[in-house]
């Protein structure tokens, strides 16, 4: 798929990944860039007019038909919001919120902003050209640490999301893109400096080049590939490698 002159819309587009993603989308020559943030004024770090701001919650129904409602024809949308506790599957009662929050954001997210916006994404069977959507993701879609077991649990359910999407969609001429980033540098994950990381530059461009490419999933980061490669070959190895990364003791008190 040539990019240019395409119109796409991002969601998350106020800060790292879906940044970088904003400003790849117009060096390629986008006509228009749709980028969804919460709060008015958050993207105003580029001045092109090609880019709209849409202030949209991906966890309110009503936001997003505000939204969709400023959108006239759309070719690819880029399902990026996203949100990351490092909370483990058992917690305290306190943390459990943000585990709903991970589920709502992560998976409900995209869920309401594809029904909503899938029917834009629509081609016409003889158009050589194809509508997208790609949903960022990570590999802990399909492996589990357990220090962060919540957000991995609503990765899982995103990966499950896509690949019934994929299937929904395929009479209508709709692409459905995986997007594996590894762990990127953004303010998600500050406090794990011990750890190497991607930037969010190399993950947008890698992201643009999977659609260009037609491809159905992409991989970044050393990390990344080499998890996908060790899910590939041994899966139970990589499950117990990922158990090594435990949360603090549990207490029954």
């Amino acid at each position: 798929m040539k990019l240019e002159g395409k119109s796409i819309l991002i969601t998350g587009a106020n800060r790292g990944i879906g940044k970088s993603l904003i400003s790849q989308a117009l060096d390629k020559g986008v006509s228009k860039v749709y980028g969804t943030c919460r709060i008015p004024g958050s993207l105003n770090f580029i001045n092109d007019d090609r880019l709209v701001e849409l202030v949209m919650e991906v966890r309110d129904i009503e936001s997003i038909k505000k939204a969709r409602e400023k959108v006239s024809s759309l070719d690819i949308l880029i399902n990026n919001a996203g949100v990351l506790h490092n909370i483990p599957i058992l917690t305290s009662e306190d943390k459990l919120i943000n585990a709903q929050e991970e589920i709502e954001v992560n998976y409900l997210g995209p869920l309401n902003v594809c029904n909503m916006f899938w029917p834009l994404l629509v081609k016409n069977k003889n158009n050589e050209e194809k509508g997208v959507i790609v949903n960022v993701m990570s590999t802990l879609a399909k492996v589990t640490y357990p220090f962060c077991g919540t957000y991995c649990a609503s990765k899982h359910a995103t990966l499950a999301l896509t690949r019934g999407l994929r299937a929904q969609l395929s009479d209508f001429n709709v692409d459905v893109l995986e997007a594996y980033p590894g762990l990127t540098d953004t303010d998600m994950t500050e406090g794990l400096d011990h750890l190497p990381k991607v930037s969010p530059l190399k993950v947008a461009k890698k992201i643009m080049s999977a659609i260009e490419n037609n491809d159905s999933e992409v991989y970044v980061g050393d990390d990344s590939i080499e998890m996908a490669q060790q899910i590939l070959t041994d899966p139970e190895g990589a499950q117990k490698e990922a158990n090594q990364y435990m949360p603090d003791p549990l207490t029954s008190s």
